[in-house]
């Protein structure tokens, strides 16, 4: 009995240090980003990540081929960031594969794409 509440204290105590998205239960991060303006392919905001914070995106959301610091962003409000050049504080997380059913033209490989959790501008 007390390796089982060693273990459910253990595994509470984990679950409550790791930050996740509150409904979807994915680890998330906080990076800031600068705005690129809406993709003309695919119709969604892009941004671009500093490269100190390319090798933990990637450790996050995965690896990309190309411009590897080039992300579209899912659920990020394009009336409040449809700009270039803001400065945003995003917390994001990996897209779930329901969540790629977006259909692009042939206008060459979109940037990976990633889910905004959250957005505020930084000043």
């Amino acid at each position: 009995m007390k390796k089982f509440l060693l273990f459910f204290l253990l595994i509470r105590l984990y679950t409550a240090c790791t930050e996740s998205d509150p409904t979807m239960g994915l680890p998330t991060d906080v990076f800031e980003v600068t705005t690129l303006g809406i993709d003309g392919d695919c119709g969604f905001m892009v941004f671009t990540f500093d490269e100190d914070d390319v090798e933990r995106l990637e450790e996050l959301v995965g690896s990309t081929a190309s411009r590897r610091n080039h992300r579209m962003g899912l659920n990020l409000d394009r009336n409040r960031f449809g700009e270039s050049n803001i400065r945003l504080r995003i917390r994001i997380r990996q897209p779930l594969e329901s969540e790629l059913g977006y259909r692009c033209t042939t206008f060459g490989i979109p940037p990976r794409p990633v889910v905004v959790v959250s957005a505020h501008r930084i000043n």
